[in-house]
């Protein structure tokens, strides 16, 4: 499912990764670890 959200994002920036927790993919920075976006998919 997360690669799904992926494609319909625009281009990810560098040192990001997407992860799934809980029925939400969240991007965040590698190095800090940092959340910059939330995607909830229970809707």
């Amino acid at each position: 499912m997360a690669k799904k959200i992926a494609r319909g994002l625009e281009q990810q920036p560098e040192d990001t990764e997407l992860i799934k927790v809980e029925g939400k993919v969240i991007r965040i920075l590698k190095a800090t670890r940092s959340i910059l976006d939330e995607f909830d998919l229970t809707n």
